[in-house]
Formats: C-alpha cells, structure tokens, sequence
C-alpha cells in the first residue's frame, strides 16, 4: 500500500543528525558536485531548518523576531530549478549556516534551561565554531602578500 502524496514527513528535533547535514552541505564545492546532489541536500536542509525553526530561536523577543522574519525570508526564497548552479549553491550554504545556529541555539536552551555552568562548558567543548560565519577576504599575512608580488602574483 502506498502513501497518499499529501502526506508528508517531518524531520526530528536530532541535533546531530542535523549538525551533519550542515556539516555535509558547508563542504560541498561548486565545481565538483553536481546539481540534482545540491538539490538532494537543499530538501533535507530546509526540512531541518523548518523543524529547528521555532525550537531554536533565541529567548530574546526582538531577536527572535529578527531570525523569523530572515529565515521566513530565506525559505521563500529557493532557486527556480533553471538558475544557474552557483544560485542553487549559495542557497545552500545559506540554509547551512542558519541551521548551525539554530541548532546551536536548540542546545544552549536545552542545556541552559538544565543547568547554566553546563551550557558555558558545552558550547566550549563542542569543537564546533562559534559565532557567525565569516567570508575570507584576501591574503591574512604580508608574507603572504610580499610572495605574491614576487611571484608575479600581482597582489597591490
């Protein structure tokens, strides 16, 4: 017997499993994956990002309403299946990183409403980074920008 189509399944509240998903989609590359494997993940982020969508967000009434209207915002926003490859992509990576937080924010509620000492040294020793993600801009080192200028970089 089959399901009927309008019935559909929804992701558990599993911080793990979805830590792994975000985890996977961050390191996808653009030239070597391909689209239906970006669109494969994308389904399985937005469905983590729906489940974690109230449980994780922040205690604070301005922030919350903050990360609902971007997250709102983000999901209404999906790449038509005819956008180029690198839309499908950064769509992606976007619902990645929100899903980290809001995962991380899942655990510091459920931990910090245990015990608040345990919830400051949980998020320490998760090994996961904490914070927003940052995009790297540029050369980190004047070595490493001296070297480039040396070797017909033409770094300026």
């Amino acid at each position: 017997m089959t399901h009927p189509p309008t019935e559909t399944r929804e992701a558990s509240l599993d911080p793990g499993a979805a830590t792994r998903i975000a985890d996977e989609a961050l390191s996808f590359q653009l030239g070597t994956t391909t689209r239906p494997a970006i669109d494969r993940q994308t389904r399985l982020l937005v469905g983590q990002v729906e489940a974690f969508f109230e449980a994780g967000l922040p205690e604070d009434d301005t922030e919350a309403e903050k990360q609902r209207r971007e997250i709102t915002a983000l999901l209404n926003s999906s790449p038509a299946p005819q956008d180029p490859a690198f839309s499908a992509h950064t769509y992606m990576r976007a619902l990645g990183r929100v899903l980290r937080r809001q995962v991380r924010q899942y655990e510091e509620r459920q931990v910090g409403g245990d015990n608040e000492e345990c919830g400051l040294a949980a998020g320490r020793d998760s090994g996961r980074p904490a914070g927003t993600y940052r995009v790297p801009s540029g050369l980190a080192t004047l070595a490493a920008q001296r070297w480039l200028s040396v070797s017909g970089g033409g770094y300026r």
